[in-house]
């Protein structure tokens, strides 16, 4: 699982960005190397601006959640229920 430290790096890497476009593509290129908590994915979905920004982020992050049991947690990131039922479904379809 991502450390402390390192999970500060990111985060300040994506508040760099410009954009959501900018922060998927850190996104892609980092979240191959490391596991996630919930709790993690939730924080950096926050970093994303759009809903459909933070439903990709998703995309990207789910195959890397760390504690699956908690992933409930995620759907706090989500705003509006049509994003949060559409979260689901990305974080079941991982395990499914």
């Amino acid at each position: 699982v991502m450390g402390a430290a390192q999970f500060q790096a990111l985060q300040a890497e994506l508040d760099a960005a410009f954009g959501d476009d900018d922060r998927l593509a850190v996104l892609r290129l980092r979240a191959p190397y490391y596991l996630f908590t919930a709790v993690q994915i939730r924080g950096l979905l926050k970093k994303m601006w759009f809903s459909e920004g933070r439903l990709e982020a998703l995309r990207i992050l789910a195959p890397r959640l760390a504690d699956p049991q908690n992933a409930s947690l995620v759907y706090a990131a989500f705003p509006f229920s049509a994003d949060r039922r559409q979260a689901q479904q990305i974080l079941e379809g991982r395990w499914g």
